[in-house]
């Protein structure tokens, strides 16, 4: 949350003369933008009679989520799904930040998207997203009853999204650990990721005190509270996009300085390779995210659809993704194979660490906040546009 969304987290840190290194595995150049193939990625060798084509896929996904072969001919689960499907892809567009996935949405169209929380409720709410027969999707019950549960991949009977990769964030210092989410975004030079949805860790900090139940349910009073608690550390925090950005903030000499501040796990374990040794603050509750495939209103190949969600919800593929991408997997089948250290890092399948862990859910005012009317995602990203990017005579 997939921040703005965590993408392309599978990264190698050197440390040299000149300094320390930072680069995407296997992705040089033009690292950082939004990528797209337009045309099917060779596939590899047939080795069964392909089935006769279903139609074609427009896919949207994160960097790393859908890997062709094109950074390492290693990484390739999207090539096994064209010959065992017989569906084509006719467009694969991944982007970095869940900023880039809204505005290619709004510009493009698509059949399938792997959205993040920041997007699922809009995409349901505005019918962009049709409900789905998890009976067609391979695998659905293997999957984390408590992820597929999240509103709004679930509401009642009706389901819109099937979890992909999620991962939860740890309060970490550069020196003495935090002692807690108030301590930590009142230190500092603080890293924090760039998305509305940080404003839960402030709810977090705030949650004895203002008697909050979930920190992504928030009334007026609680969110002006917690947004209260962001602006007196604001002159100090840095901010986050993507896990490059995460890494880089921590880096010694990297201009940026932080020495607290929210990270994933396996950010954290890059840095420790970097020889930048963070520590983690124990015991306290923290939020995480996940991101989730969704069947588009206009998908020209309902099948297809189906047949690509059922592929990726495999434990192979989940957990060929999770190892590329840092993160966990939501078929916890998966910590079997490939994925077992992220499996490990994360708290994947261990129901007592989980229970610390407040998944993100769009905030909407459909809720049932403590002492009046819920604000919804769109309060959120205005409390956090102007604290973030303020306009001028703000």
């Amino acid at each position: 949350m997939a921040g703005g969304r965590l993408r392309r987290t599978r990264m190698v840190a050197v440390v040299g003369a000149a300094g320390v290194l930072l680069a995407a595995c296997g992705v040089e150049g033009e690292a950082r933008n939004a990528t797209s193939v337009r045309v099917t990625p060779k596939p590899g060798a047939t080795p069964t009679p392909t089935p006769p084509s279903q139609g074609t896929l427009r896919i949207l996904t994160f960097r790393s989520y859908a890997e062709w072969g094109g950074v390492d001919p290693r990484l390739n689960w999207v090539s096994a799904f064209e010959r065992e499907s017989g569906c084509r892809i006719a467009k694969l567009d991944s982007v970095q930040t869940a900023e880039e996935m809204a505005a290619y949405m709004r510009g493009g169209t698509y059949d399938v998207v792997s959205a993040p929380p920041e997007m699922t409720g809009s995409l349901v709410a505005d019918g962009k997203v049709k409900e789905l027969d998890t009976s067609q999707v391979k695998g659905y019950g293997e999957l984390s009853k408590r992820l597929r549960k999240l509103k709004p991949l679930a509401d009642g009977d009706k389901v819109f999204g099937v979890p992909f990769l999620w991962g939860t964030y740890e309060p970490v210092g550069t020196g003495g650990k935090p002692k807690s989410w108030g301590d930590l975004l009142l230190g500092d030079k603080v890293a924090l990721r760039d998305t509305p949805l940080t404003i839960a860790l402030a709810a977090l900090a705030l949650k004895d005190r203002l008697g909050i139940k979930d920190p992504f349910q928030l009334s007026e009073r609680q969110l002006d509270r917690a947004v209260g608690l962001l602006k007196a550390g604001k002159a100090r925090h840095v901010y986050w996009k993507d896990a490059v950005d995460a890494v880089e903030a921590f880096v010694p000499d990297g201009g940026r300085g932080a020495v607290t501040g929210q990270v994933l796990p396996h950010q954290r374990g890059v840095l420790g390779k970097a020889g930048t040794r963070l520590r983690v603050a124990g015991g306290l509750p923290t939020t995480g995210w996940v991101d989730s495939w969704m069947m588009s209103s206009q998908a020209s190949s309902p099948t297809c659809v189906y047949r690509w969600i059922s592929h990726m919800t495999s434990a192979e593929v989940q957990g060929r993704a999770a190892a590329w991408t840092g993160l966990a997997p939501a078929n916890t089948r998966a910590c079997e194979g490939e994925a077992r250290r992220m499996c490990e890092i994360y708290p994947a399948g261990d129901e007592r660490r989980l229970r610390d862990v407040y998944f993100a859910v769009p905030p909407a005012k459909e809720c049932k906040a403590q002492d009046g009317t819920c604000t919804d995602f769109e309060e959120w990203s205005r409390e956090w546009r102007d604290l973030v990017r303020p306009t001028a005579g703000s």
